[in-house]
């Protein structure tokens, strides 16, 4: 550790929010030893949760790309996206963002460490413009550890001669590493002194911003890439305490990303041969079947606090419950659900009631590409009506045409029942 600490000005820092609700992929390790749950939006990574589902520890994770003549570009703003997974039913992504203006493009592989509570990005920057040397490339992480924007502490720091940066917040911590050492590091307060800033005023990281304590803060490093090696690796790891992170991320950075990709893939592949083949493959479109079971088995958890009853807010919480609701409609949609779940014990699940006596969500799917059971036309139904759909249709007279799914969701499991 650094013998002398320079503080970051402009605590505590802006109010903190949570980032994007509109997610692009979610991905785990299924693996006992991996703790650690991954969400994407807008090419980036979003909220990254560790050691439960419920619990988010980042707000996003990105890129920052600077050049000459004060050149100041953010990936997931200024960057088109287009994230794609590397085989159906295996929640490891491939991210290619191309800069608006032409001047650059990422690419990304995404895969969480089956062997340790880490996620691990392998980047490569490629200039359409100029060569490597000519531009900056920046990791901007915001940590929201755990389920808060404020009350977190970051800094610069080292472990057995490698430089971190590391991020603290109600007994939880983060290590960031990268394979290639950082040229430059930054902690310093979002909005007030944090790297975003520092770069969009003064196209530099400024040394003396070495820790942030008790506020909104935010880590920059940036990442040493040259001609010769556009390409880096980078670790974020959690832990009970500093020296677990520290080590868990170093760990993982040895144990290299082509193995952690290929036993994560493993794992998803053996995973989903245990369901019922339900596929109905259409030539260059996406597997609906294989996605939405991989997103479902993406939420499986160990048993979680009952919720308080009120909505979750993108601006007062994350955005694992807009997730949850979100994955749950998606496997509405596919109408896989009771065959899945026949042979696939479903992870705990909160009841969710918001207060309300019914112990189960009733989903209404508005499209025209699924069934259209219970089908309302001119007041009335051309279908069966089960009671779901006459509770449906007494909730939502303008949901309709829908295809009607109850999904009881409790903490053992999740059952499905449909208005046949």
């Amino acid at each position: 550790m650094r013998q002398q600490i320079d503080f970051a000005p402009g605590a505590p820092g802006i109010p903190a929010r949570w980032t994007s609700s509109a997610k692009s992929g979610v991905g785990t390790a299924l693996s006992p030893l991996s703790p650690v749950w991954f969400t994407l939006s807008h090419g980036i990574l979003n909220e990254i949760y560790y050691p439960r589902v419920d619990s988010a520890c980042t707000r996003d994770f990105g890129l920052l790309v600077t050049g000459p003549s004060g050149y100041f570009s953010e990936e997931k703003r200024d960057c088109i996206a287009m994230t794609t997974r590397q085989a159906d039913g295996v929640p490891a992504f491939h991210v290619v963002s191309t800069a608006r203006d032409g001047r650059y493009g990422i690419e990304k592989d995404i895969v969480s460490d089956p062997a340790r509570p880490c996620v691990l990005q392998r980047i490569t920057f490629r200039p359409a413009n100029g060569a490597v040397d000519d531009y900056g490339v920046f990791a901007l992480l915001a940590p929201h550890l755990t389920n808060a924007g404020m009350q977190n502490s970051a800094w610069v720091a080292d472990y057995d001669g490698a430089p971190l940066l590391m991020a603290c917040g109600r007994s939880r911590y983060l290590a960031l590493a990268a394979s290639t050492p950082w040229k430059a590091r930054s902690a310093g307060y979002v909005g007030a002194s944090d790297g975003y800033r520092q770069l969009r005023q003064h196209g530099a990281l400024d040394p003396c911003c070495q820790r942030a304590d008790e506020g909104n803060v935010a880590l920059t490093g940036e990442i040493g890439l040259t001609a010769e090696n556009p390409t880096v690796v980078l670790a974020l790891a959690f832990g009970q305490s500093e020296t677990e992170a520290a080590a868990t991320a170093l760990a993982s950075l040895h144990s290299g990303f082509d193995v952690a990709q290929d036993r994560y893939r493993e794992n998803w592949h053996r995973w989903q041969q245990g369901l019922v083949g339900l596929d109905r493959p259409h030539a260059g479109k996406v597997n609906a079947y294989r996605v939405s079971t991989a997103v479902l088995a993406a939420h499986r958890a160990p048993p979680i606090a009952r919720p308080t009853g009120r909505a979750p807010s993108s601006r007062a919480s994350p955005s694992h419950g807009v997730t949850t609701r979100a994955t749950t409609i998606w496997a509405a949609i596919t109408w896989s659900g009771p065959a899945i779940w026949s042979r696939r014990r479903a992870a705990s699940w909160p009841r969710a009631t918001a207060g309300k006596r019914w112990p189960s969500w009733t989903i209404c799917v508005k499209s025209s590409s699924v069934p259209a059971i219970g089908r309302k036309t001119s007041g009335s139904t051309d279908g069966p009506t089960g009671p779901a759909c006459r509770w449906t249709n007494a909730r939502f007279p303008s949901c309709w045409p829908i295809c009607c799914i109850v999904i009881t969701i409790w903490p053992a499991g999740i059952s499905t029942a449909s208005c046949r």
